[in-house]
């Protein structure tokens, strides 16, 4: 079978890092020999076809994106949905950023549609206004915010 030797391991050491695994990691999930990964991150591996669709799968992305040139766009391919409140990254499986990933791009054809249907935008998130300094007082009003009473059950 042939391989593909033009593989851009700058996007794969990305890929790599953003996902927060190594390169012994990376081989016992898509079932590709550690050597080989090492080989492709020293500039004189290659893969074939279904190696590079494994890669892809895993990284949730498409197979030219790893044969593409150049370094990818952090801001492209990074939301603040991968953002804690600290402005840091947080640890997420790969399966749970493909997940957060996939909902974006759903939620943007939703977003999509609605304009193109004439719908009324949607209304954005109005918080009350909340004390810092005074935790009962800011309970208060988040409880009086959310409609909830003195005393809750389960069943309520």
């Amino acid at each position: 079978m042939e391989k593909i030797t033009s593989i851009n391991r700058d996007r794969l050491e990305w890929s790599l890092r953003e996902s927060g695994v190594d390169i012994p990691q990376l081989a016992s999930s898509v079932h590709i020999s550690e050597q080989t990964l090492t080989n492709i991150m020293e500039g004189h591996g290659a893969l074939t076809f279904v190696q590079l669709q494994k890669l892809a799968r895993y990284f949730n992305r498409g197979v030219l994106f790893f044969i593409e040139p150049g370094i990818p766009d952090e801001i492209h391919y990074d939301s603040t949905q991968f953002r804690t409140l600290a402005n840091q990254k947080p640890q997420l499986t790969p399966q749970i950023r493909s997940l957060i990933q996939r909902v974006e791009y759903q939620r943007r054809i939703y977003v999509d549609l609605l304009a193109e249907l004439g719908e009324p935008q949607i209304e954005l998130f109005d918080s009350p206004e909340i004390p810092e300094n005074n935790p009962p007082l800011a309970a208060s009003i988040i409880r009086r915010w959310l409609g909830l009473i003195d005393k809750n059950t389960f069943d309520s």
